[in-house]
């Protein structure tokens, strides 16, 4: 189950997840706000941190999906 409030992290610590996740593929939560402004929860397993975007298996919409980082608001380490 989601965390009920997923932490902020700062830029950087979220960059660390989302790297350390795609290098030992492990599942993380993020918080992200989508371009309409309206803030969600997914778990991801990363597969590629770069150019400013994560590319990821989303769990949440069973596909892959690519987010810009700029618009996710918090990552942390997710069970499973």
């Amino acid at each position: 189950d989601p965390p009920s409030r997923l932490p902020r992290t700062d830029p950087a610590q979220t960059l660390t997840t989302l790297r350390t996740a795609a290098g030992d593929g492990s599942l993380v939560w993020i918080g992200y706000v989508g371009a309409d402004g309206v803030a969600g929860q997914r778990v991801l397993a990363p597969v590629r941190v770069e150019g400013g975007f994560v590319t990821a298996f989303d769990h949440t919409a069973e596909e892959v999906r690519t987010y810009p980082l700029h618009r996710i608001t918090g990552a942390a380490p997710a069970g499973g």
